[in-house]
């Protein structure tokens, strides 16, 4: 079984893929960048800003910005909401957890998080997430892209 990868705030930022996530002023030449909360490293991106805003049944996600290399956007779920086990199979996900309290799931392994806390979960990996008593804000990130495009409301035919 792999470990839940939980990395506190005190802890120095963590690079996936060439890309380091961190808190405060972003470094590099591609910056995806959600408030305080950003994805940056070395090479070019051309990073487009997306604000869009989705109603989900467990909460609502904001699409923020979007390259090639990866994607940014907020989650924020309602108290009690449960993420059903997923998992995506060519994007690593980052999840930083700004609000809220809940339990994390991956590759069965549980464990309990909350703000300050970053989650890495690894390609292909199943991992699910259960909220608290109070409604839970969240910084995501998928390196690559393409996992947010289920948060879009699907065309009816």
């Amino acid at each position: 079984m792999r470990l839940l990868w939980v990395v506190l705030a005190a802890t120095p930022a963590v690079t996936v893929d060439g890309l380091t996530v961190g808190r405060g002023a972003a470094k590099g030449d591609c910056v995806h960048a959600v408030g305080d909360v950003s994805l940056s490293g070395a090479g070019r991106c051309q990073v487009t800003a997306l604000g869009e805003r989705y109603a989900l049944p467990v909460g609502e996600a904001e699409l923020v910005a979007k390259s090639e290399r990866a994607y940014a956007g907020r989650l924020s779920l309602n108290a009690g909401a449960e993420v059903k086990p997923h998992q995506h199979e060519g994007s690593v996900e980052i999840v930083v957890m700004l609000s809220g309290r809940g339990t994390f799931t991956l590759d069965g392994g549980t464990r309990e998080v909350g703000p300050g806390d970053t989650i890495v979960i690894p390609k292909a990996t199943l991992h699910a997430f259960v909220a608290g008593k109070e409604p839970v804000k969240v910084v995501q990130f998928y390196v690559p892209p393409g996992p947010e495009e289920r948060f879009r409301p699907k065309e009816k035919k």
